[in-house]
C-alpha cells in the first residue's frame, strides 16, 4: 500500500524461452499464459511454453514490464549487433514493439545491459507515440542484496500524460547523462 492506495497485480501472460526460467516463472507466479518466444507475440497466435498456439492477449495489459535479450549488446560478446541488424537482441525487441504497437499499453517498463542502445531503444517508443527516459540503477541499492547495474526505461503513452516520469528516488529520469 502506498499513499492509501492498494495496487493490485494480476498478470496476463508471461514469455520465456529458455526452459529453466520457464520453470522459474510457472513456479513462482502462475501465469494464465506463458509464451515461449517473444519474437511470436505480434502475430495473433503464439507458441506456449507446452507447446500448443493460443490467441496473443491484445489491450488488457496496463503496464508491460519486459527485459529483451542482451547477448548482441554484452561487453562480453567480441561480436556486438546494433538493434537494428538481424542478431537475437534486435529480434526480440522487435517482437516486443509489434506486440507494444498493437496492444498499447499505458506503462511500460523495460531493462537490459548498460550497453543496449539506449538512445535508439526510446527512440522508437517515441515513434509509437510514447514518452520515454531511462536511467542506469543498480540493484544493490533496491534491497536485492548484489550488484547488478542495468538500465532501465519507462515508457508512457503520451494521451497518458497525467502519468509521471519519476525515478524510484522521486528525481525526474533522463537518458542523457545517465548516473
Amino acid at each position: 500500500q502506498l499513499h492509501g492506495k492498494t495496487l493490485t497485480i494480476q498478470p496476463v501472460f508471461s514469455c520465456e524461452i529458455e526452459p529453466f526460467k520457464q520453470a522459474y516463472i510457472e513456479r513462482n507466479f502462475s501465469p494464465p499464459i506463458l509464451f515461449r518466444d517473444i519474437r511470436e507475440l505480434g502475430n495473433e497466435t503464439a507458441t506456449t511454453a507446452y507447446g500448443s498456439k493460443v490467441p496473443v492477449p491484445w489491450g488488457c495489459v496496463d503496464l508491460l514490464v519486459a527485459g529483451t535479450s542482451c547477448v548482441d549488446y554484452s561487453n562480453l560478446n567480441n561480436e556486438k549487433k546494433d538493434l537494428d541488424d538481424h542478431g537475437e537482441s534486435g529480434q526480440t525487441f522487435r517482437g516486443m514493439m509489434q506486440w507494444i504497437k498493437r496492444s498499447q499499453p499505458p506503462i511500460v517498463i523495460l531493462e537490459n545491459v548498460c550497453s543496449a542502445p539506449w538512445e535508439k531503444v526510446a527512440d522508437r517508443f517515441r515513434q509509437q507515440g510514447y514518452r520515454a527516459e531511462f536511467m542506469r540503477l543498480d540493484t544493490k541499492f533496491y534491497y536485492i542484496p548484489h550488484t547488478r547495474t542495468r538500465v532501465y526505461l519507462m515508457a508512457t503513452r503520451i494521451q497518458d500524460e497525467a502519468l509521471p516520469l519519476r525515478s524510484p528516488l522521486g528525481l525526474p529520469l533522463g537518458g542523457k547523462g545517465m548516473p
